[in-house]
């Protein structure tokens, strides 16, 4: 649906413009596979109860425009609300975005998957239970809830320190590692330091379970703790710099070490 109201939703990224109905983007690497990704993800959202944008090619052979989706809030304010007890009410409504998320996800590998243009090589690679057409960046940054508390899934597309082709086949715990580091505490110092960090091991196996029941995988947790923590250290490492690296990658990798714990006990 097309939002005509004028205020930002999101950030935005870097070549990204936002109008009163519709979002101008940078092309990555290539407009049409960009295009196609995005509106396989449109058309899944569509029929799963979610939400994203479809793409359409621009004026401008370097960019693609995407219909502007209303958003209510971002998944990671909801999520740090609770966890570090802003707002201990939101449990429920966290549990089920959780939940949600690994849904919304495991429908998401299955649409990537089946449209996939594959060559010998990459269909040899999507028969094997573990892997798939990744999402690609499904953290934080582009996971935001609508009014009717449905999660609206945005940019498909490599990260560059996790992932690096827009149809990237991979194995699932790229993915799920991506929003785990997120919810182990890829933020600010600050909110790191006030995390209440025996609430987000339930949050983590509600999200993998949750996968795990959709897509008629077993993906374990450990496979994706250890894809959690990779992901992490090469965010720090590429993004970060100075002490801002330092403090941010010693206080997630103490709360990892902690949440593993407690979530193995």
């Amino acid at each position: 649906m097309l939002n005509t109201s004028s205020q930002p939703s999101r950030k935005t990224g870097a070549g990204t413009q936002i109008g009163k109905t519709i979002v101008t983007r940078e092309v990555i690497k290539n407009r049409d596979a960009e295009i196609r990704k995005l509106n396989v993800i449109a058309k899944c959202g569509l029929a799963n109860r979610f939400a994203a944008p479809n793409g359409l090619e621009a004026d401008d052979v370097k960019k693609i425009v995407t219909n502007f989706v209303a958003t209510e809030q971002r998944l990671a304010d909801l999520f740090f609300s609770y966890v570090c007890q802003r707002n201990p009410e939101a449990a429920q409504n966290c549990l089920h975005c959780c939940v949600e998320s690994g849904r919304v996800l495991a429908e998401i590998h299955k649409a990537l998957s089946i449209a996939c243009e594959c060559n010998e090589e990459q269909i040899k690679k999507l028969e094997q239970s573990e892997m798939t057409v990744l999402h690609g960046d499904f953290g934080f940054s582009n996971l935001y809830l609508n009014a009717e508390m449905e999660l609206v899934v945005f940019d498909p597309f490599p990260d560059f320190y996790s992932t690096f082709e827009t149809w990237e086949i991979g194995p699932r715990t790229i993915d799920l590692g991506m929003i785990v580091s997120c919810m182990v505490g890829r933020t600010n110092p600050k909110t790191l330091l006030t995390m209440r960090l025996k609430r987000i091991p339930k949050l983590i196996k509600a999200l993998i379970d949750s996968y795990n029941e959709h897509s008629k995988t077993e993906v374990q947790y450990f496979d994706v703790f250890c894809s959690a923590r990779t992901i992490a250290n090469s965010y720090f490492r590429q993004n970060t710099r100075g002490v801002k690296r330092l403090i941010g990658s010693r206080l997630w990798n103490r709360n990892f070490s902690t949440i593993k714990q407690l979530f193995s006990s």
